[in-house]
């Protein structure tokens, strides 16, 4: 078996356990989870070449799956890699460009509102039919 884009330390911690009970499981990681950590979402940035709005955030050009994690996943993987749990960085270039990135940001955004839309919806019906239940 073959992990691809490990990002969270407990992730390494299995990979870790397996490898000590016999598994030949093999797991790598990528670059942004050493070097980025989820502190990059939501810092403020100048606009790119061709942007309007000079207020995009970074967390625009950190669109990546997995997320980012805490400087403490960051520091897990370092680790697994100096001790051999992860065996490989590598990636996949998936390059897009922040107006594409953008475009699955406004998707994510619009299913969220969708969502919190529905839950209204439903909140106000039980409410209606005097179900005290919907919180």
């Amino acid at each position: 078996h073959y992990i691809v884009h490990l990002s969270a330390a407990a992730t390494a911690a299995e990979v870790r356990a397996a490898r000590a009970r016999g598994s030949q499981l093999v797991a790598e990681t990528c670059p942004q989870y050493l070097v980025l950590d989820d502190t990059a979402y939501g810092q403020p940035r100048a606009p790119l070449p061709g942007e309007e709005d000079g207020e995009e955030l970074a967390a625009r050009i950190a669109v990546m799956s997995p997320p980012l994690r805490a400087a403490a996943d960051q520091a897990a993987l370092r680790a697994a890699l100096a001790d051999g749990t992860l065996s490989f960085v590598g990636t996949d270039h998936c390059s897009f460009t922040p107006a594409q990135k953008a475009v699955v940001r406004d998707a994510v955004k619009a299913r969220v509102d969708r969502m919190q839309s529905m839950r209204e919806k439903f909140r106000e019906r039980m409410q209606s039919r005097g179900s005290g239940a919907a919180s």
